[in-house]
């Protein structure tokens, strides 16, 4: 259940960036949307992308404090995003605590 679920999650935002990189003749070999390329260590850890909808980027964590994190940093992440995938044009961050969320570390 967890691997489909990770790689829906992958599909999502690779189905949203191809128009960019093929627009923009970027070679996808060095491409990717990784989640840790615009967090640090610890909430890369514990939180993933889950969709990105109408401008919002939706996160799942597995904690409270993680959302918390997330949501106070929302205006560097959005900026650190929207600068590396200017298409996606994000204007706001969802976060959704699971408890049973399994992340691999």
């Amino acid at each position: 259940m967890y691997n489909n679920y990770k790689k829906d999650s992958y599909y999502r935002a690779k189905k949203l960036v191809t128009p960019y990189i093929k627009e923009n003749k970027i070679d996808k070999r060095r491409t990717s949307l990784k989640w840790a390329d615009f967090v640090d260590s610890s909430l890369a850890a514990n939180s993933l992308i889950y969709d990105i909808t109408a401008g919002t980027l939706v996160i799942e964590t597995n904690h409270n404090v993680y959302k918390n994190k997330i949501l106070f940093m929302q205006r560097q992440i959005l900026k650190k995003i929207n600068e590396a995938y200017p298409i996606l044009k994000l204007q706001t961050i969802k976060v959704v605590v699971k408890d049973n969320l399994m992340l691999i570390q």
